[in-house]
């Protein structure tokens, strides 16, 4: 019933780094009857473990009961983890055919262990290759650690993707909101257009002969406003083309054949070329044209007459 001299109050079992404040500070000396000294703690909860809160109240007057002097609270905090995705590696425009190495990674970023951890990585190009490491992931998965999904794929022809990345674990998550990446690319489409040309070797001068050409698309993408033509004929001759007129775009795979008929000149060299070409960019320009040189072996008909006899 007393007040109590030199009073005393303190909170122990605290993390470490936790602050603690007591008021009124000073306590009173002496505290009276029924005053209260009130200590409060700011902390960051550990990852893992459980806490035992005390609270010790003391004075330099005798204590007619010292077994409430003393109060003790567990504490148990809940396990958090946060796990983030990113992807890495994934270029905006690749040019279509070309190979992609991404990597598509997941953190636990803590600050608990996450248990059952996963890194999933989906909406890849069909044929695509996914190989994680560590396989399998540490489970739970220490707090800082990360599992790392490397992604590699053949660019299709055409359009684009969007590849996603999910991080997840069954440990409570405080921020979904990164759970989830993704990167997105639009293919730059490319045509390798082939140029080959057929034409004989040699031709003997006034001969008649066949020469041809042919414009391959050999993709991977489509051949937007695609061209075949045949040049270096003597002046005059016509080409026919089939088909006619070729398809625009051209697909991959498909072809435009280029015929003529060609008297031969009476003599020199022809350089039959044919010549491929089409408004997407080429991966290619070296296969473009191709030319086949037709020699002339020169004809001299020498004729006889005679005259002046009876």
């Amino acid at each position: 019933p007393s007040a109590a001299t030199a009073p005393t109050c303190a909170l122990s079992g605290l993390p470490a780094g936790a602050t603690q404040t007591c008021t009124p500070a000073p306590a009173p000396n002496p505290l009276a009857a029924n005053d209260v000294i009130a200590c409060s703690a700011t902390f960051l909860a550990p990852a893992t473990g459980a806490l035992s809160i005390t609270t010790t109240a003391g004075s330099g007057t005798a204590d007619p009961n010292a077994g409430n002097n003393v109060s003790t609270q567990p504490l148990v905090p809940a396990a958090r983890a946060d796990m983030a995705a990113s992807i890495s590696g994934i270029p905006a425009n690749p040019p279509a055919g070309s190979t992609v190495n991404g990597t598509a990674t997941c953190t636990n970023n803590g600050p608990s262990p996450a248990a059952n951890p996963t890194c999933t990585v989906g909406s890849v190009p069909v044929g695509a290759t996914i190989t994680c490491a560590p396989s399998p992931p540490p489970n739970p998965l220490p707090a800082g650690q990360s599992i790392s999904c490397t992604v590699s794929y053949t660019v299709p022809p055409s359009g684009g993707i969007t590849i996603t990345a999910v991080a997840g674990s069954t440990t409570p998550d405080p921020n979904t909101g990164n759970n989830i990446a993704q990167a997105s690319s639009q293919t730059v489409p490319q045509a390798d257009m082939q140029a080959v040309t057929t034409a004989p070797a040699t031709v003997t001068a006034g001969q008649v002969f066949s020469v041809s050409g042919s414009c391959t698309n050999a993709g991977p993408s489509a051949a937007a406003g695609a061209t075949c033509a045949l040049s270096g004929l003597p002046p005059g001759t016509p080409q026919t083309c089939t088909p006619s007129p070729a398809p625009n775009p051209l697909p991959s795979g498909q072809s435009i054949t280029c015929t003529a008929t060609v008297t031969a000149p009476a003599s020199g060299t022809l350089a039959i070329t044919t010549t491929a070409g089409s408004g997407t960019a080429d991966p290619n320009n070296a296969n473009n044209a191709d030319t086949r040189p037709v020699a002339i072996t020169p004809q001299a008909d020498m004729a006889a007459t005679l005259t002046g006899f009876p």
